[in-house]
């Protein structure tokens, strides 16, 4: 049982029957931004229930999703996503939240190879810039590298589409295209479901005059897992703590 509490809170409720009685693990979820995920701590065992467990759970992820950015309505019909927000997270007509943020890189970019051009990488990061700014640019996502030489391939962006089961992540407004003065840079990540894929890396799978690229990113994240949902709306915000969720292993 999940919930948004009267108080603002999160309440996480585990229940099973046991002989005579039911026991419950009861996880109390607070907004807590200077905490990215946090960790569960054991509060008390209630005197009044011989199991029954408390923890609470400080973290960002406990917070409103339109709290890190506005939430913006999408078009209907054409298999749309219900809205999407400004923090790397989109929701589909079922109510399903993607969130993609756990792709993104604190200590590194990410480095890939322009199959065409065998002279031109892209350095890239998810869902904010990059780690190294790009030719002193700060809001750039995107780096394109040749010939010693670093242009924008684009600027930050944390918006998410979805679209007919594809989910997509947009880089524009990024340096000038060698080919075309007129033309900016673009990036374009599209996100593919693959269950197998822990480890996930993107590819080139399109590129046009060094300049604008479509890469593929096949991950779990996006995916509709087949699980209990783990998002919650009330007083007009959406919360949703399926980043906290681990694939392996437990907490």
């Amino acid at each position: 049982d999940f919930r948004r509490t009267q108080t603002g809170n999160l309440r996480l409720t585990y229940s099973v029957s046991h002989r005579n009685d039911t026991c419950k693990t009861v996880i109390h979820f607070e907004c807590h931004p200077g905490k990215p995920v946090g960790h569960p701590v054991f509060v008390e065992k209630l005197s009044s229930s011989p199991c029954t467990y408390i923890f609470e759970w400080h973290s960002a992820k406990a917070c409103p999703l339109n709290q890190q950015g506005a939430a913006t309505s999408l078009p209907k019909g054409g298999g749309v996503a219900q809205a999407s927000f400004a923090n790397c997270s989109v929701m589909d007509r079922s109510g399903f939240v993607f969130n993609m943020w756990s792709l993104h890189q604190h200590a590194e970019d990410y480095i890939i190879d322009d199959p065409t051009h065998k002279q031109v990488k892209l350095r890239l990061n998810i869902c904010d810039k990059l780690v190294k700014p790009c030719a002193g640019n700060t809001k750039s996502a995107v780096c394109i590298l040749s010939g010693g030489e670093e242009r924008s391939g684009g600027s930050v962006n944390k918006s998410i589409s979805y679209f007919d089961g594809t989910l997509r992540l947009i880089y524009d407004l990024g340096g000038e295209c060698p080919s075309d003065k007129s033309m900016k840079a673009k990036t374009i990540l599209e996100f593919t479901c693959d269950h197998s894929s822990h480890k996930t890396r993107p590819v080139v799978t399109n590129s046009v005059g060094r300049c604008q690229y479509i890469i593929s990113w096949p991950t779990p994240l996006a995916c509709q897992q087949a699980t209990v949902p783990c998002s919650v709306s009330g007083g007009g915000d959406l919360y949703d703590l399926s980043p906290l969720h681990l694939p392996h292993g437990y907490w």
